[in-house]
């Protein structure tokens, strides 16, 4: 896997190279190859606004134990920001509730950092098997879903990504999401 996120990561770029860190084991593990392999980026946690969620407190943690710099941006839960972006995703391809639920931040994120080449942990957990779908009907055959999923253009918002990218002149890279993986 390392060998992996060393072949995906750009090296050279004019862009910042910007690693969405949750504070979960996905990004952790990507934090952590990275510094290893050398690589020049910061760390980008988001939460909502007014809430301080015990995962951006282990991106802290993180950053500050392996010495990265770490940058927090908080997007807005009101009504009227929400009613705005869903129009937004609408034009990006947005047709599933989880489209909209886990895509809204990643609008003010793209926005903030335009241009930027981003790096995430995203499909990590259909790759190794532990997620709740992959626990209830997979569970003896974990390589099915893997190869469904990295298959599923859909999967992990990907159709989104790729359309914010062109439209905020981006870069999204997710390691565990390429092909060579699987």
């Amino acid at each position: 896997m390392i060998l992996e996120i060393n072949r995906t990561i750009p090296r050279e770029s004019n862009h910042d190279l910007v690693l969405l860190l949750s504070g979960g084991v996905d990004s952790t593990l990507l934090a952590i190859a990275m510094k290893e392999l050398g690589v020049d980026f910061k760390a980008l946690t988001f939460h909502a606004s007014g809430y301080l969620p015990t995962d951006l407190k282990i991106a802290r943690e993180t950053c500050k134990n392996l010495g990265i710099y770490h940058e927090e941006i908080s997007f807005d839960t009101d009504v009227e920001s929400i009613v705005k972006s869903i129009s937004r995703l609408n034009s990006l391809g947005a047709k599933t509730k989880t489209d909209y639920e886990c895509f809204y931040p990643m609008l003010k994120v793209y926005d903030t950092y335009r241009g930027s080449t981003f790096v995430s942990g995203l499909g990590c957990d259909g790759l190794f098997g532990i997620s709740k779908k992959a626990c209830i009907h997979y569970k003896h055959k974990p390589w099915e879903l893997s190869r469904n999923l990295v298959a599923n253009p859909r999967y992990c918002q990907r159709v989104l990504h790729r359309a914010i990218c062109e439209e905020t002149s981006s870069a999204h890279v997710m390691p565990f999401l390429a092909e060579r993986v699987y």
